[in-house]
């Protein structure tokens, strides 16, 4: 699943001239991921089951793994890895592009969505 966001990016940033569109669609995995763990967050600590950003230690952890997270993604999406990706991409049909263009989109709007509304009900 992360290989068609990576293509979907790659795509994407491969259209506006970009020079490195390999870091940057590594850059907007991350992003997603990071998203979707803040979403998770949101959730537990709206229910009052766990604070991950009470303790300052706890915020340069997360800090921490996130670089992490870019630096093992950066590396698992060499170039080679990211031709076949690509290539094999390419081989699928017209809709099934569509369908994983839209399933990005909603995959990085959904999760920053649903944490204001959550945020937005733990305030009131």
């Amino acid at each position: 699943m992360i290989n068609y966001l990576f293509a979907c990016y790659y795509k994407l940033f491969s259209k506006t001239k970009d020079d490195a569109p390999v870091y940057a669609s590594v850059l907007m995995i991350s992003i997603t991921i990071c998203v979707w763990f803040l979403l998770i967050f949101g959730v537990l600590k709206n229910y009052d089951i766990y604070n991950a950003f009470s303790n300052p230690a706890n915020k340069v952890f997360l800090v921490a793994i996130y670089f992490a997270l870019l630096f093992i993604l950066y590396r698992y999406y060499r170039k080679d890895r990211a031709s076949k990706i690509l290539k094999n991409f390419e081989e699928k049909s017209l809709f099934f592009k569509y369908f994983w263009s839209v399933i990005t989109i909603i995959m990085l709007i959904l999760p920053i969505v649903s944490t204001a509304l959550l945020v937005n009900y733990h305030i009131k």
